[in-house]
């Protein structure tokens, strides 16, 4: 549970897993929460006993298994029970519970299995405990919303329930991969000309044209014995200076509105490619807009930004990017003659952070200057300079600054 957003009142936290072999449900109650739900008496109430524990797994199970519901391309799916624990509440933070004290602190973990025998197309997830509460100024009680995070088929995402709308439907994605907008395939290389070794054995060739007719042929023979390996040695010396792609057979360097229309599903992919859960995965659709060593730099750091250690290591996931301004800096080619632009890009990152319970929305807008080349494998970011970054946090307070090496 995080300091800053801590919650005097009933609480849960929801954490559910579809894979192909079951669909997870990892929980932890306060007890408030718990109190609003099942009526298990308890000597201290702020605290389980250890006599109490059989007692209150068995009411919780019996709550869920009767109220929730676990529907599996449109079979119900029966519930085993996989784990249950009370954890030692940190004294340390009483002090953030001034109503509930105890009882909201003190956490109750448990974990239900709903076992699957094929990999599920949809699953329909009914949550039915919603315990009431006060609201400060209303004169009814409501009831708790739950917010819960989602983990499948690599995504994750966070879900609601409440007593108006208490299923959400997952459905299994398309086969086609998460990125949108993929990097186009590279423009042909172009044929580079060494063009002051080309001038240079153009000349010669004039020169030996014109002394044929003045020397004889002995004379030309002997000056050509000469003039060949010279031309030759100083051709090879040369090949360096002056190259050039060969007009016919290349095209001409994009303009502005093109190198954006080319940056930007480049740079959008980045964080669609941190929807996936598994490293691996990640790397290998990082590696579809990102090259060389800036693959592990910006892997790190959307890493880092995304499981949040400033805020206990909530993870956060992104809604939304929004490109809100590029302008293209410069247009040329690298040595190898390949096409080269920088982009100095705004951009507005919306996300969502879910910890203990809850979760908040975080925004944040960025500016930097990327490199963007042609590569073997297409168009590909080879540099990041991030120029600062702005954040909007839940209070409305603005930070901003340079930021080098945050993420992009």
């Amino acid at each position: 549970m995080l300091l800053s957003h801590a919650k005097d009142g009933p609480d849960a936290d929801v954490r559910i897993t579809i894979d192909a072999a079951e669909v997870r449900f990892e929980i932890s109650f306060n007890l408030l929460f718990i109190d609003g739900i099942v009526e298990v008496p308890r000597a201290d109430p702020d605290a389980v006993g250890l006599k109490e524990y059989e007692t209150l797994w068995n009411a919780l199970f019996e709550c869920l298994e009767a109220g929730n519901r676990v529907r599996v391309d449109g079979v119900d799916v029966t519930p085993v029970a996989a784990g249950f624990d009370v954890p030692e509440a940190d004294l340390a933070l009483l002090s953030l519970f001034p109503v509930h004290g105890l009882r909201a602190l003190q956490q109750v973990r448990l974990v239900l299995e709903y076992p699957l025998k094929t990999e599920p197309s949809s699953v329909a997830l009914l949550w039915s405990a919603f315990p009431k509460e006060i609201v400060p100024g209303a004169a009814t009680e409501t009831a708790v919303d739950v917010n819960a995070f989602l983990a499948a088929r690599g995504k994750e995402q966070v879900i609601r329930f409440s007593e108006g709308e208490p299923e959400f439907v997952w459905h299994a994605p398309a086969a086609e991969a998460v990125l949108q907008g993929a990097a186009e395939p590279p423009l042909k290389t172009p044929l580079l000309v060494p063009w002051v070794s080309v001038g240079m054995i153009a000349a010669v060739v004039v020169v030996l044209i014109g002394a044929r007719r003045r020397l004889g042929s002995d004379g030309f023979r002997r000056w050509l014995r000469l003039a060949i390996p010279v031309t030759v040695v100083l051709a090879v010396l040369t090949q360096g200076l002056g190259r050039a792609p060969l007009p016919l057979f290349s095209r001409g360097l994009p303009g502005a509105e093109e190198a954006l229309s080319i940056f930007a599903p480049l740079h959008a992919n980045i964080y669609r490619a941190f929807d996936y859960d598994q490293e691996s995965v990640i790397y290998d659709a990082l590696a579809r807009s990102v090259h060389g060593k800036l693959l592990d730099v910006i892997y790190n750091d959307v890493y880092r930004g995304l499981i949040l250690e400033d805020e206990g290591g909530a993870v956060c996931s992104v809604d939304e990017v929004k490109l809100l301004h590029g302008e293209v800096l410069t247009v040329g080619r690298t040595k190898e003659g390949n096409i080269s632009f920088v982009v100095r890009a705004r951009w507005r990152v919306r996300g969502s952070v879910y910890h203990f319970g809850h979760s908040h929305s975080r925004e944040i807008e960025y500016q930097a200057e990327y490199r963007v080349a042609q590569v073997p494998e297409g168009w590909r970011i080879v540099g990041c300079n991030v120029l600062s970054q702005q954040r909007t946090d839940d209070s409305g307070v603005l930070s901003e600054g340079p930021k080098e090496g945050s993420r992009p």
